[in-house]
């Protein structure tokens, strides 16, 4: 058995999505002089690799005690998706061949490996990122996938480019979960495996940090 983190690391002053919360980690016990050690954690719900709830873009939707913990937990599988400018446009367009999407059974948690990581923990990794295919969001929302994992700050798509918030909407007002900021995945493109995303339990959340990993059988 391997296992495989896919989470960045949260510290202190990283980068964080335009407009979110910043990130501050500061000791208010040391072992000099309170022979322990406590920090004060300050971040946003949706800092570094993070899941989202519905109640992040549905007012009344379901908060993140109220996620089922078998949507972000248990076999998935990771595809390495196919990125193209089509003419244009500020973001590249996400989308998978036939062959790949075929793979994906039913009620799936699918994870897409991009190549956007490379440029994780920089300031060029909120800007310009790979959008989702208006007919891959489709094909997804069809097969009832149950979660969907990215590499990419923000699932957003080309459904309506003046509604940068629509695949949220979509998605999560049919419990599909977002999973966002892993990392690692290129290694796990074309493999099936044991995939965990669980979150904190925060009462009315409307997301949170996950420490990802994938096990895979040696």
């Amino acid at each position: 058995m391997r296992i495989i983190d896919l989470s960045s690391k949260i510290h202190e002053g990283m980068n964080v999505f335009p407009g979110d919360p910043g990130v501050s980690l500061q000791l208010t016990s040391a072992h000099d002089a309170d022979a322990f050690q406590v920090t004060e954690l300050r971040f946003g719900s949706h800092t570094g690799t993070h899941i989202d709830a519905p109640r992040h873009f549905l007012a009344g939707g379901a908060a993140i005690a109220e996620v089922p913990l078998d949507s972000v937990v248990g076999d998935a599988v990771c595809i390495r998706a196919r990125i193209y400018y089509a003419g244009g446009e500020l973001h590249p367009v996400i989308d998978l061949s036939e062959e790949d999407k075929s793979g994906i059974r039913a009620g799936d948690r699918v994870l897409l490996s991009t190549g956007w990581e490379e440029k994780a923990g920089t300031s060029a990794y909120f800007l310009g990122y790979p959008v989702f295919a208006k007919e891959l969001l489709a094909f997804l929302i069809d097969r009832k996938v149950r979660m969907i994992g990215t590499d990419l700050p923000t699932v957003e798509s080309n459904i309506d480019p003046d509604d940068a918030f629509a695949m949220h909407r979509m998605i999560l007002s049919r419990g599909i979960i977002p999973v966002e900021g892993l990392i690692n995945l290129s290694e796990l493109a074309g493999r099936r495996f044991f995939f965990s995303a669980a979150p904190l339990l925060l009462e009315n959340g409307d997301g949170s940090p996950v420490r990802a990993y994938a096990v895979m059988e040696e």
